[in-house]
């Protein structure tokens, strides 16, 4: 697993997604192995078709298909991106329903995968958790016999997502640090506290996440959570704006990418045009 710096049956032919319940204590305890949150080769692939690459044109409906191939063995990522994939009509129709469909089973796939999961995959796993149920994501329905993972107390939405977030946290994982601390900001899922959330961006800050360094910015120039303080909130203001520089560049360099791979496109159809 890595982690980063998303016909007419769309549902395929695995039986897993062709159940349209969610699997029980017994069923889901016999399945665990079926599931899991691997960057496979293919799935890598997929994600080079939905956002385009080195020497990889953008291809959605191509993108859809390796995904969905991808999520017939199991593999939540993949489930995930085809929820994502169906909310914005990208490689199919758009369907609301059949995104959120696809929300619920990335969800019970991730649950599922997380309990067999090696111990070094586990933070990923959490914060992928709590960030759908932050989003409410897949969290409509509970999930039965995830009660080894203490779900039964955690509720739903923000009070599940600080449940798992807090976990990805404790093995300091610097993007669930990040969403942890805005729910502390915002008194979503846990008692309002300012000085938590400074803490929380402050450890994602310290390991080089610019969102994070942007909101203790704020917080610093504002004096939330913490004393008012000018030069710290220029310093942090600069070191995001470093990362976001980074990451435009990042962005940019992939625009001039697929602007190259266009011009060789359009003149290769032209030199066609000219022999005809």
């Amino acid at each position: 697993m890595e982690e980063p710096s998303e016909g007419d049956n769309l549902l395929g032919s695995d039986t897993f997604f062709e159940d349209p319940e969610l699997p029980g204590e017994g069923e889901a305890q016999n399945r665990q192995e079926e599931f899991h949150a691997d960057w496979t080769e293919r799935y890598k692939l997929a994600r080079k078709y939905l956002y385009g690459g080195k020497n990889v044109r953008q291809d959605f409906p191509q993108a859809f298909t390796l995904f969905l191939a991808e999520a017939e063995t199991g593999n939540a990522l993949a489930v995930y991106d085809l929820g994502r994939m169906c909310a914005d009509g990208l490689g199919c129709e758009a369907g609301p329903e059949t995104a959120k469909d696809w929300y619920r089973k990335a969800l019970t796939a991730f649950l599922i995968a997380e309990r067999t999961a090696e111990e070094w995959q586990l933070p990923y796993l959490w914060y992928r958790i709590g960030k759908m149920y932050a989003a409410r994501l897949g969290a409509e329905h509970k999930v039965s016999g995830t009660e080894a993972a203490g779900e039964e107390n955690l509720g739903r939405d923000y009070a599940s997502a600080a449940a798992w977030l807090s976990k990805a946290v404790s093995r300091n994982h610097k993007y669930a640090q990040y969403s942890l601390a805005a729910l502390y900001y915002r008194g979503q899922g846990v008692k309002q506290d300012f000085s938590q959330a400074f803490l929380l961006y402050q450890r994602s800050a310290e390991q080089g996440n610019p969102y994070a360094s942007y909101e203790l910015a704020k917080m610093f120039r504002d004096g939330v959570g913490t004393e008012p303080d000018p030069w710290q909130a220029k310093e942090q203001f600069e070191k995001a704006f470093i990362g976001f520089s980074a990451l435009e560049m990042e962005r940019m360099l992939w625009v001039q990418r697929m602007n190259n791979i266009r011009s060789a496109a359009m003149e290769i159809v032209a030199n066609d045009l000219i022999y005809c």
